[in-house]
């Protein structure tokens, strides 16, 4: 399954330095009756528009392109990160990792709430558990107040 198959692809704000803003919207989503604003990719025939012919053709991925399959969850009570994936077997490297927990060090706490929420609509499988690396607890508390 690809993800740039009728799913708006979260930006992050490193993205949006190598994206020119044309091939960007902004889409929001509803929670609990607030409304959270973000940049996604624009779309084609309901794809992104880099996606063609079966193949992506941006001369830069976005961050959640480049590590699709692989998802994080946060599990607030435990403070442990959840890694999760479509088929629940393809392990994440350590690269992906690190970009992902870089994502959570740099973004602001709605941004990753809004991953986190659009992330736990997909029917995602856990795959392992980790305690939350000490750098990224602070952040995480703030993310964990928009729920």
């Amino acid at each position: 399954m690809f993800y740039c198959k009728g799913k708006n692809v979260l930006l992050t704000e490193e993205d949006l330095k190598r994206i020119p803003r044309g091939y960007t919207k902004l889409v929001s989503i509803m929670y609990k009756g607030r409304r959270f604003v973000y940049r996604t990719l624009k779309k084609k025939n309901g794809s992104c528009i880099f996606f063609k012919r079966g193949q992506c053709t941006a001369k830069y991925k976005p961050l959640l392109c480049r590590t699709h399959p692989i998802y994080f969850d946060i599990n607030f009570q435990d403070r442990s990160i959840v890694w999760k994936s479509f088929s629940g077997k393809k392990r994440p490297k350590k690269k992906v990792k690190k970009a992902l927990i870089d994502f959570i060090e740099k973004e602001k706490p709605e941004t990753i709430f809004v991953y986190i929420v659009k992330s736990r609509k997909l029917k995602l499988k856990p795959l392992e558990e980790e305690a939350l690396p000490k750098g990224i607890i602070k952040k995480i508390k703030e993310v964990k107040k928009f729920l």
